[in-house]
């Protein structure tokens, strides 16, 4: 039973050959303090999360092609949030 387990995840990850290449490009910054994705033409893509350097989280959003999208929400170093700034 183990064996045929590892047989269909095996090829369900075979199948998802996308999911390799998106993970490939998930990027943290060596202290963690930031957390997206990055595009073939390394612009920022996708959902962000920036850090404090306490580790509280700073800001959350989307980017598309290196610019801020839609609503960003930005925290106090505290933890609280202090706007929400629609781009």
């Amino acid at each position: 039973m183990r064996n045929l387990i590892k047989k269909i995840l095996r090829e369900e990850i075979d199948d998802l050959e996308w999911a390799k290449d998106l993970m490939d490009q998930l990027r943290y910054h060596e202290d963690k303090r930031l957390k997206g994705y990055l595009n073939a033409d390394n612009k920022r893509m996708g959902y962000w999360e920036i850090y404090w350097p306490n580790g509280k989280l700073y800001s959350k959003g989307e980017y598309i092609n290196d610019k801020e999208t839609g609503p960003w929400e930005y925290y106090h170093d505290n933890g609280e949030l202090g706007e929400i700034v629609e781009y």
